[in-house]
């Protein structure tokens, strides 16, 4: 299986790593991303069963001398867009560190966040998890998922 992991953060994208890779012993190749337009080119120019998004991306890749440029609070949500306008059909679980997005009477939870995304970009969005670093409620969801959505997918 081939997958495309777009995440900023390199803790949360070794544990996801490390945790596919320990599921499936090594059997599926992860592709990485930092940012919104390398996640968007990976997406437009490659082939992959699979998208794992963060919820939260820079513009670009930070490097020593360039800081990604404006964070994308709903760059993940931006990426859908991107993707549904080009017709690019990609499963997609997004995997996020908050639980809930936005700021006063804008303020939705993850679950609200799951009914819009599923009404929004019901070809491509699978799930929503929680991710949070010391527990592993988000690990058994993501291979759950990642389990079920492999049975037809050829490597």
């Amino acid at each position: 299986m081939n997958l495309l992991l777009i995440e900023d953060d390199n803790n949360k994208s070794k544990q996801i790593i490390n945790s596919i890779q320990e599921a499936y012993f090594n059997n599926v190749n992860i592709s990485e991303a930092h940012s919104f337009q390398k996640g968007m080119k990976k997406i437009r120019t490659e082939n992959y069963n699979c998208l794992l998004l963060d919820m939260t991306l820079p513009t670009y890749d930070i490097e020593t001398n360039h800081s990604g440029g404006t964070t994308k609070k709903f760059g993940g949500i931006e990426i859908l867009e991107e993707m549904k306008m080009r017709e690019i059909y990609l499963k997609t679980i997004i995997i996020t560190q908050f639980d809930t997005f936005g700021e006063g009477k804008n303020l939705i939870t993850i679950k609200e966040l799951r009914e819009q995304l599923k009404r929004d970009f019901s070809e491509n969005f699978e799930e929503i998890i929680y991710y949070n670093s010391s527990l592993t409620t988000w690990r058994d969801k993501l291979i759950k998922i990642l389990d079920r959505y492999s049975k037809g997918v050829k490597n």
